[in-house]
């Protein structure tokens, strides 16, 4: 009996040490690993021996290693890892090629065990002869939507002469700035891009992922040189339509319309209830998307359907963020009888971020206003005077538009109280209004060497819209709201408003573009921004700190 309980003592002191864990207790470790040293040193030459190893500071998870690790260029070169708490040993089955410079990578998907991802990749190069190769290519991914980097997918790197479907020589991730660097290369011509590498394989799967060209198909490199591929801005276009996926009845009008992806509708939009034959019974009214779940949107018809039949419905005017129109698809319900006993509230008061003195306060309501006490109950007070009720006032569905009396006047303040039958109380808002003193205007202008026709898009901080339009040369854009905006412009000589990211394969160049993640405008101030090509200033930044907190844009001055 005592033989056995030693044995299982044995059993579970084997069982701990063979799953390294942090210690517990304290506040949770939320740090990513990082090497602290390796086997040889970096820049080691006439390398000659048959592993090398890597020491972190805390234990891996071992099978994120393996997904981590690569050898470049590739060559072939298999081998075995093995652990020593927190190093990782990789012996190699055959010996090396001879005055070779190899590049051991470990990208951030290398996690520790509390699953905490590396935070920027780590390269470990050494030449099996008696020198390095310093060739060396810089570039930038940032993302076309605000300028920002782009840290998703990988660079693959081919040198000449090459086939783009074998896997590539090098591959890089780009780092918490969207710079990309590829060091120790031999001289040669070289040929790179972006890819949405899923399979993780480093090759260009033409059929399932995304490929972006940069600026220069082709790159010279030199010993001791820094070539540069300039900036590809990404973006993957998503032309998925939104799919109606669920209806239901709350009541005999209100509808709840459950989507596959969030979705947004304008003024015109409509959900037509159709009957068995195809045949119009209703329009019903959109009236809001759920703010925590917006796929997610209730309408109103504006009578009861047959609760013996069924429906259908098509749509109208209902987009996903990338303006793909919804699908119904050919999901049926059947009509209901419940009473509608929907409480009349507030949604939302659209003209919060602020509004022109000749534009129309804007409140959303969960129904169809039908109740007059939602509009005569109405208090503005304007300064020192209460207005009980207000003249100019317009009903649109569940939509209620408080306009000015000519303007709203600058210096006064307004207070706006409207009613909550929900609630039996009043909620009340100030009003942000934009009059001239609050107001700044952006002057854009192209480089002299920079001819044709271009297209702006000034987005706010949400990225929507503000103003768009096509420019030669120059553009000042006047009367804008203080505040932060992002601002993206490119080559349009179509004039089509589309930016062309052009092809890998057969090349073609991406149009040149420019976006500003960060555009301050401020009022009674002219904010010249002058757009600017890059090629000129990537080795400039790649010299730079590439803390993910530091400015993105760090050379481009919005003032």
């Amino acid at each position: 009996m005592r033989n056995l309980f030693y044995i299982f003592l044995l059993s579970v002191l084997l069982a701990s040490c063979a799953t390294p864990t942090q210690p517990t207790g304290g506040e949770p470790d939320r740090s990513g690993p990082t090497v602290l040293s390796s086997e040889p040193a970096d820049g080691t030459i006439n390398f000659s021996d048959d592993q090398i190893r890597f020491n972190f500071d805390k234990y891996i998870a071992r099978n994120t290693f393996l997904r981590a690790f690569s050898i470049e260029p590739d060559m072939g070169i298999t081998y075995s890892v093995r652990w020593r708490g927190r190093s990782a040993i990789i012996r190699f089955d055959d010996a090396l090629p001879d005055s070779t410079t190899i590049i051991f990578r470990l990208s951030t998907d290398l996690g520790d065990a509390n699953n905490n991802r590396m935070k920027q990749p780590y390269t470990l190069a050494m030449s099996t002869g008696p020198a390095i190769d310093k060739g060396e290519i810089r570039g930038r991914v940032l993302k076309r939507a605000d300028g920002r980097p782009w840290t998703e997918g990988i660079v693959l790197l081919y040198r000449h002469p090459f086939d783009y479907s074998e896997r590539a020589d090098y591959a890089v991730q780009p780092d918490t700035g969207g710079h990309i660097r590829f060091n120790y290369l031999r001289e040669g011509t070289y040929n790179a891009f972006w890819v949405d590498d899923r399979n993780r394989n480093k090759r260009w799967d033409r059929a399932s992922e995304a490929a972006r060209p940069f600026p220069v198909e082709s790159v010279q490199v030199a010993d001791d040189q820094v070539a540069s591929l300039d900036t590809t801005y990404i973006a993957i276009p998503d032309t998925i339509r939104p799919t109606l996926q669920g209806i239901g009845l709350l009541s005999s009008l209100r509808m709840r319309l459950r989507f596959s992806e969030d979705v947004e509708f304008d003024d015109e939009a409509s959900i037509t209830v159709l009957d068995s034959l195809g045949q119009n019974v209703h329009t019903a009214r959109p009236l809001y998307t759920e703010k925590v779940q917006q796929n997610v949107l209730y309408a109103q018809m504006p009578g009861q359907l047959d609760t013996e039949a069924t429906f259908s419905v098509s749509l109208a005017g209902i987009t996903d963020r990338a303006g793909n129109l919804a699908e119904a698809t050919d999901i049926t319900f059947t009509g209901s009888a419940a009473r509608d006993t929907t409480a009349q509230r507030i949604i939302l008061n659209e003209s919060e971020r602020g509004i022109y003195p000749d534009q129309p306060v804007t409140i959303r309501y969960a129904a169809v206003i039908e109740d007059p006490a939602v509009v005569d109950s109405l208090i503005v007070i304007e300064d020192e005077i209460t207005h009980t009720g207000w003249d100019s006032t317009v009903v649109r569905g569940n939509l209620l538009y408080l306009y000015p009396e000519g303007r709203w006047k600058e210096g006064s303040r307004y207070q706006v109280r409207l009613w909550s039958p929900q609630r039996q109380d009043r909620s009340s808002f100030e009003l942000k209004v934009w009059h001239p003193s609050t107001l700044g205007d952006l002057d854009i202008s192209i480089p002299a060497d920079t001819t044709g026709i271009w297209y702006y898009r000034l987005m706010n901080k949400e990225g929507i819209q503000i103003r768009n339009g096509h420019m030669q040369g120059r553009v000042e854009l006047k009367d804008l709201p203080e505040g932060d905006y992002i601002l993206q412009a490119f080559s349009d000589p179509g004039q089509t408003g589309r930016w062309d990211h052009g092809s890998v394969a057969p090349y073609r160049k991406p149009m040149p573009g420019y976006v500003d993640p960060l555009v301050k405008i401020r009022s009674r101030m002219t904010t010249e921004l002058i757009v600017r090509t890059r090629a000129d200033t990537i080795a400039e930044e790649s010299e730079g700190d590439h803390d993910a907190d530091a400015d993105p844009d760090p050379d481009t001055d919005s003032e």
